[in-house]
């Protein structure tokens, strides 16, 4: 009985134990079921994450535009605001040939900048930098430098300043430099509509010689645009030039070697290579002083005829490239040519492209199929046409009446300095007693500047006109 009772109590024990034990590992099932839980929805976190960055990674990549310096070498149309190209800035020729590789890559819809990719080696090509240890090193400088070249933009009253680029990038070990177009240039390269220059890319690569070339040539093209064909002409004053192209005041102080080392060889450089026959190079005085540039030029018509050279050895002309920058295939663009001829297809892509401004194109491809089709473009050119003409017009009573008013300056100057060196010939006395009855009328702070003047007290300008009319009232000149 006695050994019943214990048994019983053993198992009873046993049971409680058994109890405490299970109830335990219940405990820790669901301890692990929550860390099971807890570590999935980590993992579920991190694979968002990474996967979040991985594809803004892509994103990122897929909207750069990798740039093939050797597939930049087609031709294609670089266009710029007719602000840009009258702005104030100095770049080399290595620089230019840079900017101008990239603005290639900029599509007519394109309504943002791209990230540009380009590879070192290229880079390093352009400006002329040799392989070696620290080649990667003196490219990462070159490339910095970049964030250097500003640029000073005239919009009537308002000045613009602003550096080509914002960003530079090195990226390391991928042999890459990443740059991005300052967005304050958004204006003056994308969606251009009006007030604006193209000219075919080949002519930027080909100038070569001399940095201001391109800069010559460009200023041309924008008054060839304006003026419809045939010949025409520029007209800039000296120091309105150097300003332009940021000619240091030290550099070239000499006009014979502003004109040799700056005018001469860059219109040799753009009659020999581009589009354009320089006719005529006219040096303005005011006086026994050059004071300004006339430049005259006319197109050469059989270039935009003659089929031109890409690197696939195949022919393509400048509607042809027109075609190729929206988007056509080359293909396609020469057949199109062919078979609509030069004028027609050109007028269309830019009928197309002012409809699409508009938002009523959705497909730019087909729309501009449908326009060749019924040439819908040529009303709209007769239209842009007309209002070109009345822009012209406007343009040259402008530069007429800017022309009059600098000859009235020139010639008010020229007097003044005339009647100044007829006053300087007369007697010694003659112009002691003109000049002491001039200081006579003059109150006291005046007449301390005129009497202490180290120059002849006449040329200040604060003084010459009025002696001049006091020398008039006495019939002394």
């Amino acid at each position: 009985m006695l050994n019943t009772l214990l048994k019983t109590m053993k198992d009873e024990k046993m049971r409680v134990k058994d109890e405490k034990m299970r109830a335990k590992d219940e405990k820790m099932r669901a301890k692990d079921e929550k860390m099971r839980v807890k570590d999935e929805f980590v993992f579920c976190f991190l694979v968002f994450v990474y996967t979040d960055a991985y594809i803004a990674t892509q994103i990122a990549k897929n909207n750069a535009r990798y740039v093939d310096m050797e597939k930049e070498k087609n031709i294609t149309v670089i266009r710029k605001s007719n602000d840009l190209i009258e702005a104030k800035y100095k770049l080399s020729v290595n620089e230019q040939r840079l900017v101008s590789t990239l603005l290639t890559t900029i599509r007519p819809d394109d309504e943002d900048f791209k990230d540009y990719i380009v590879q070192v080696d290229d880079l390093a090509k352009m400006f002329g930098i040799e392989n070696g240890k620290d080649l990667y090193a003196r490219t990462h400088e070159s490339a910095k430098s970049l964030l250097r070249m500003g640029i000073e933009i005239s919009e009537g009253e308002r000045k613009r300043y602003a550096t080509w680029f914002s960003y530079v990038e090195y990226i390391e070990g991928r042999g890459e430099i990443l740059l991005r177009f300052d967005k304050s240039l958004k204006p003056y390269l994308l969606q251009l509509k009006e007030r604006y220059t193209g000219y075919l890319s080949n002519y930027a690569f080909e100038l070569s010689k001399s940095k201001y070339s391109i800069r010559f040539y460009e200023l041309l093209k924008m008054r060839q645009n304006q003026g419809g064909g045939g010949e025409f002409w520029i007209k800039y004053n000296l120091v309105e030039l150097r300003r332009k192209f940021n000619i240091e005041d030290s550099e070239y102080t000499r006009f014979n070697d502003f004109s040799r080392f700056v005018i001469n060889p860059a219109l040799q450089e753009i009659n020999e290579i581009t589009d354009l026959s320089i006719i005529n190079c006219e040096y303005l005085k005011s006086g026994r002083k050059i004071t300004s540039i006339k430049i005259t030029a006319k197109p050469k018509i059989h270039v935009l005829d003659q089929p031109l050279q890409v690197n696939t050895e195949k022919e393509i002309t400048e509607a042809a490239a027109s075609l190729t920058s929206i988007g056509i295939v080359e293909e396609t663009a020469i057949k199109w040519v062919r078979k609509f001829g030069k004028s027609r297809v050109l007028r269309n892509v830019a009928y197309t492209l002012a409809m699409q401004k508009q938002g009523h194109v959705k497909s730019i491809i087909a729309y501009l199929a449908t326009c060749l089709d019924a040439d819908a473009g040529k009303s709209w050119e007769e239209s842009v046409r007309e209002q070109d003409e009345i822009e012209k017009a406007k343009i040259e009573d402008i530069q007429r009446t800017e022309e009059k008013e600098l000859e009235i300056k020139e010639k008010s100057k020229q007097e003044t300095r005339d009647a100044l060196e007829k006053f300087w010939t007369l007697s010694e006395s003659t112009q002691e007693a003109m000049r002491d009855m001039f200081s006579s009328g003059l109150n006291s702070t005046l007449r301390s500047i005129w009497k202490n003047a180290k120059v002849r007290p006449e040329e200040k300008p604060m003084f010459t006109s009025q002696f001049l009319n006091l020398l008039r009232e006495n019939n002394v000149i």
